[in-house]
């Protein structure tokens, strides 16, 4: 029933049903012991259907070992984000088996594989004792996000000192709050015993089944609210579980659990209660000790909670409710006072509004009398879980497999858990148990069933985004934001690079497609061409222009000389007067002008190579005597530049007297250059 929607059982019929169904005098085909170890694989029938395969959903399971018994509830995702209470089971146990024995993890292991069925697509979670788990409310100044977990662990740390070797710190971010005027962060910091976490985990791994969570049930309660399956929005609330030797009060603002406290008195004082009441009754023995044993107290009091008789030869056979509840008041007045000074100190130091309402939970909150006492001595509202979780006040339990939930009670030993049992054997088991079946249809054990899964629910709307997880802290969170980032940031590399690749793409797509249109329209110009050239005319083409190159090349070397002494006319500044130009030219035969080596190839012993070419030019430079030789090598510089000319390979300058002025002296040079 997840949400509001009623539970229905999509399973055929399981062992245990059939057992009860045997118990019923139906015929059953059950030829084994329910909790014979099997793969968790679908019996002939099961879940063959399309729809059942389409139809499945992850769930979450919760799991939660008491004294005396496993509570098991399934929970999964629903239409609309909501969620569906689909199937709960208490499993009692004999005695108080040891959690690491061999008989108790057989046990859970087949209560875990009947439960979980063939759906694989499941979610373990489950509590350890919060005795020992130590919460702490913090407010600590609004730092950047990457400093609130260092913060958080040192001012933790300055008021509950810890050994990180044996304790699992983790804090959970309630929100922001105004402090004294300054922004401050709300912070739940809590420590867990890493031997009880590991030990919980060694469990359920040697059950065959991974655990993903465990936490304790005040954050169980907290799920209850967070997910509004107690709708506690804007209120401040209060709940009192009363176990058999301690209390705890956890107190809720809105959705938050704010503060957890433990308290060492419960059912016990109240049992001793009933034996000082008694022993005023009745007096006390004559050795001074009380007329009445722990026991025959116990009987007394859950005869008042959970509705059933005294025999006749009982102690307090006889007494009415009210006479109980009187004897149990004192033990109850005490356990208020508790609370009330819990309260107070509550609306002190957290929150200015006080607290509105208290929830009371655990065995005795089957007795409507005590959850009324509870409110009306503290002046606020009282009510119990079994009537606050919407899907279990609306449910009807029916423990004949029939309705929304199974509630299984063996009688048997643990020891006997793993055997091959006969339909006979079946059969007698059945008998034994028959005369303590009507106990089930009694209110007050349906209320009490009832209560006891709350844990149960509350652990199972568990999820690591709402739900403090002493298997997945803050730093796992952390490492897991840290790869959320890297994983973000090489996607949008990737995206950028392949966006980068489809734009080149379409580049390469348009250039193309230019291409392709282009050597269209060349060949459509070439196809009006004609008569169009042949192999045979192209050729002649080719040695038509060779001749003429030869003639242009022929031409050329007839003027190089001219050229030469042109270029140097243009060049050769008025200052300078040249007395002399040779050009050395090597001759080359005409046979052997075609074995001259292409520039850039290299020379082969069949290709001679090509024989320098030098310009020589000699003269005069007349004028100022500083200035001389900086003409005199502007001008060679000019030479250089020229594209006639290389480099300048021979140079000599001498003064000597101007022939025309004795006064004076000219530069006489000679230079030799390179011819290109």
């Amino acid at each position: 029933m997840i949400g509001r929607a009623p539970l229905t059982n999509q399973r055929t019929i399981s062992s245990t049903d059939k057992l009860l169904n045997v118990i019923r005098d139906k015929k059953s085909p059950l030829k084994t012991n329910p909790y014979t170890k099997s793969p968790l694989v679908s019996s002939p029938g099961e879940d063959s259907s399309i729809k059942s395969f389409f139809s499945r959903r992850k769930s979450t399971i919760g799991v939660v070992v008491g004294y005396n018994d496993i509570k098991l509830v399934k929970i999964a995702q629903a239409v609309g984000k909501k969620r569906e209470l689909l199937d709960y089971m208490s499993l009692p146990m004999e005695g108080e088996p040891s959690k690491d024995s061999p008989q108790f993890i057989r046990l859970l292991k087949s209560a875990l594989i009947e439960f979980i069925g063939t759906n694989k697509d499941f979610e373990i979670w489950t509590t350890v004792s919060s005795s020992k788990v130590e919460m702490r409310y913090l407010r600590i100044p609004k730092v950047p996000k990457k400093e609130i977990s260092n913060a958080v662990f040192w001012m933790y740390k300055k008021e509950v000192p810890f050994k990180e070797n044996e304790v699992i710190f983790d804090y959970d971010l309630l929100g922001e709050t105004v402090d004294g005027g300054m922004e401050k962060y709300e912070i739940m910091a809590y420590t867990a015993p890493r031997d009880e976490v590991k030990e919980a985990k060694e469990i359920f791994a040697k059950a065959g089944v991974p655990l993903t969570g465990v936490s304790v049930v005040p954050f169980a309660i907290q799920n209850l609210m967070r997910t509004h399956w107690i709708d506690n929005r804007g209120t401040n609330t209060c709940n009192l579980y009363v176990g058999r030797g301690y209390s705890r009060i956890d107190i809720f603002a809105g959705e938050n659990l704010m503060l957890s406290r433990g308290i060492k008195a419960g059912i016990n004082s109240m049992i001793e209660s009933i034996r000082e009441s008694m022993d005023e009754v009745i007096g006390k023995s004559e050795t001074g000790e009380s007329s009445i044993s722990k026991d025959q107290a116990a009987k007394i009091f859950f005869s008042l909670i959970e509705g059933s008789n005294l025999a006749k030869n009982d102690i307090g056979y006889g007494l009415k409710d009210h006479q109980i509840f009187e004897m149990v008041k004192p033990a109850l007045d005490r356990l208020v006072g508790q609370v009330e000074r819990t309260l107070k100190h509550f609306s002190l130091k957290f929150r200015d509004e006080a607290v509105a309402k208290i929830f009371v939970s655990g065995p005795i909150s089957t007795y409507s009398s005590i959850v009324e006492h509870f409110g009306e001595q503290l002046g606020i509202s009282s009510d119990t879980f079994r009537e606050g979780v919407d899907p279990l006040a609306e449910a009807e339990l029916s423990f004949l497999g029939e309705a929304q939930g199974r509630i299984v009670s063996y009688r048997r030993k643990i020891e006997e858990i793993g055997e091959r049992l006969t339909l006979q054997t079946f059969r007698e088991k059945a008998k034994e148990l028959e005369a303590e079946l009507p106990f089930l249809g009694e209110a007050k054990k349906v209320a009490s069933i009832k209560e006891a899964l709350v844990p149960a629910i509350g652990i199972a709307l568990s999820d690591n985004n709402t739900t403090p997880n002493f298997l997945y802290t803050y730093k796992d969170k952390e490492k897991l934001n840290r790869n959320k980032q890297i994983s973000q940031i090489l996607l949008v590399l990737c995206s950028i690079i392949m966006a980068i690749c489809f734009g080149f793409s379409l580049w390469q797509g348009h250039l193309i497609a230019n291409k392709k249109a282009e050597l269209a329209n060349l060949e459509k110009d070439l196809s009006t061409y004609s008569p169009k050239m042949n192999q045979m005319e192209i050729m002649g083409l080719v040695s038509q222009l060779k001749k003429k190159r030869d003639l242009i090349v022929e031409s050329a070397k007839r003027y190089n000389s001219m050229a030469f002494i042109s270029e140097i006319a243009d060049l050769t500044p008025p200052e300078i007067r040249l007395k002399n130009i040779d050009i050395e030219m090597p001759f080359v035969p005409p046979a052997e002008e075609k074995k001259q080596p292409v520039e850039g190839q290299p020379v082969t012993p069949d290709v001679k190579p090509v024989k320098p070419k030098y310009l020589k030019v000699e003269g005069i430079i007349s004028g100022d005597r500083l200035t001389l030789e900086t003409a005199f090598t502007g001008y060679l510089v000019k030479l250089k530049d020229s594209p006639l000319f290389g480099e300048v390979v021979e140079k000599e300058v001498k003064y000597q007297p101007d022939p025309n002025d004795k006064t004076k002296e000219v530069l006489q040079f000679s230079a030799k250059l390179e011819i290109n």
